[in-house]
C-alpha cells in the first residue's frame, strides 16, 4: 500500500455477521485491511454502523480491493462518501468521514451473503 493510502491503526472490535439486505441509516466508523484471496489480492473492509430500526449496532461492510478508481468497487465507494467523483492523484484523509450519518444500501453478493453497496451522505 503506497504511503498516501496508509491507513491508522485500527482495532477489530468484533466479529462481521451480514445484515439483511435494505436500506439503512448508518454511521461511517473506519475502513481497515482485511484477507484478501488469491484471485484478488489484498482487501479493505469498509465499516458502517446501523444507527435506526431493528439492527441498530449492527455492522454493515463491504468488502472491496484496494485500487481507487472509477471504476473499482474501493473507488466508487470513496467517491460516494466525499460525495464527488475522484480526481487522479488525488489523496483523501478517511478521518474527516469517521462519525458522519450515510444512507447504505445492503444487497446480496453472489455467496449469498450481504455487503454495502452504495452510500449516500443524509
Amino acid at each position: 500500500m503506497s504511503e498516501s493510502k496508509a491507513l491508522k491503526t485500527i482495532v477489530v472490535e468484533e466479529s462481521f455477521e451480514s445484515v439483511p439486505v435494505g436500506g439503512y441509516r448508518t454511521k461511517f466508523l473506519r475502513v481497515e485491511e482485511a484477507e484478501g484471496s488469491p484471485q484478488y489480492g489484498p482487501a479493505l473492509r469498509w465499516c458502517f454502523e446501523i444507527t435506526d430500526g431493528t439492527m441498530v449496532g449492527k455492522l454493515a461492510t463491504a468488502l472491496t480491493g484496494q485500487r481507487f478508481t472509477a471504476k473499482t468497487n474501493a473507488g466508487k465507494l470513496l467517491s460516494q462518501l466525499q460525495g464527488k467523483p475522484l480526481e487522479k492523484g488525488q489523496t483523501v484523509d478517511l478521518s474527516q468521514f469517521v462519525g458522519q450519518v450515510f444512507a447504505a444500501n445492503v444487497v446480496e453478493t453472489e455467496s449469498g451473503s450481504t455487503k454495502v453497496d452504495s452510500v449516500f451522505r443524509v
